[in-house]
């Protein structure tokens, strides 16, 4: 006991020799760090691991400390499937705890090991903050979520998009209609990376202050024209479960604007994987309940687009018509009409 507490002394006396010498080492270390076969090996890895659907380049790379440990990358941007998207920034921090058990697979990530890279997606608990990302944020983290009934593993994914500028969305999504607004999300799902279970979990969507110009939509009933139409709020609330997609709450436009109501219900929504990493949407059937108001001008330019509904109108009082109906298809890409039907209520 004696030659311990002697050892303790001496280490205690000189605490300012070991404090240099760590605080040297460390920034020794950082400084000899081989941050840009790092970089490299990183854009390879993302292309190994997508089996070439995506190409990552930034502008640098460099570690990052506060507010943890991690690296963070400037001037990003992304080629995936033929479109591009840009970034000003991404900090990706791992989870200590989770580095050290998965080491091995990080190496052999590091090293273009494909088993290695599938391993890591599967096991490596990260955080991912995404700064003007369509001139927004983007911020996500994974960790161990519960396994399915049948075993099969899932990663826990909460994911969160904050103002996205719906314009540059709508572009990079090649939408038919050019968006106007902010697009925000939020969801905490239960996730299998290789999609051998579908995903489950809650979600919220809000888009702010949708602007849609006019434009020309295809239909079922031929290319319809639709004006200029504005809406102060769309929201979106529910859960994703198995294969339905359900809509608990939903609600768009406000009293007194030219278009507002309600939405619930379900649809078919499954995830299948398809070419080399890429997944894809299949939409089935759906069953919604709309309650609708709309205004006299926005009705008349839409005549041929209401001609379906006149079964389920009602007066709303100072020239405004009310839609309550139920809604039902095989699906929503079918391009098969809706089966309308009058509800009572909501």
């Amino acid at each position: 006991m004696k030659y311990v507490s002697l050892a303790f002394g001496w280490l205690w006396k000189n605490r300012a020799f070991f404090f240099v010498f760590s605080v040297s080492s460390l920034a020794f270390f950082i400084w000899m760090f081989p941050i840009n076969d790092i970089s490299n090996k990183f854009s390879s890895m993302i292309s190994e691991v997508t089996r070439g659907q995506a190409y990552v380049h930034f502008e640098s790379l460099e570690l990052s400390f506060t507010p943890s440990p991690g690296v963070r990358t400037n001037g990003i941007s992304v080629s995936m499937n033929g479109t591009e998207f840009k970034a000003d920034s991404l900090t990706l921090s791992p989870s200590i705890a989770s580095a050290l058990l998965n080491l091995g697979s990080i190496y052999g990530a590091i090293n273009q090991n494909p088993e290695a890279n599938a391993k890591l997606a599967e096991n490596l608990n990260f955080t991912a903050d995404v700064r003007g990302l369509f001139s927004g944020d983007l911020q996500l983290s994974r960790s161990s979520g519960a396994a399915t009934e049948d075993g099969e593993s899932r990663s826990k994914i909460d994911l969160a998009l904050e103002k996205m500028d719906m314009k540059k969305v709508s572009q990079w999504a090649d939408l038919p209609v050019e968006l106007g607004g902010s697009l925000s999300f939020e969801s905490d799902l239960l996730v299998s990376m290789a999609m051998k279970a579908q995903p489950e979990g809650d979600y919220l969507l809000t888009m702010d202050r949708l602007n849609m110009p006019p434009s020309t939509v295809p239909t079922p009933l031929g290319p319809l024209s639709l004006p200029a139409l504005s809406l102060s709020q769309v929201q979106l609330k529910g859960r994703w479960v198995g294969e339905s997609f359900i809509i608990e709450e939903g609600q768009f436009g406000k009293s007194g604007e030219p278009l507002f109501g309600r939405i619930k219900g379900q649809m078919g929504l499954r995830i299948e994987p398809v070419r080399g990493a890429s997944f894809e949407p299949r939409f089935g059937s759906y069953n919604l309940n709309v309650d609708m108001t709309v205004a006299k001008s926005l009705k008349d330019q839409l005549a041929i687009a209401f001609i379906m509904l006149d079964n389920v109108q009602s007066d709303a009082g100072g020239g405004r018509s009310r839609y309550l109906f139920r809604a039902m298809g095989s699906s929503l890409t079918s391009g098969q009409p809706a089966q309308i039907s009058r509800l009572t209520q909501f």
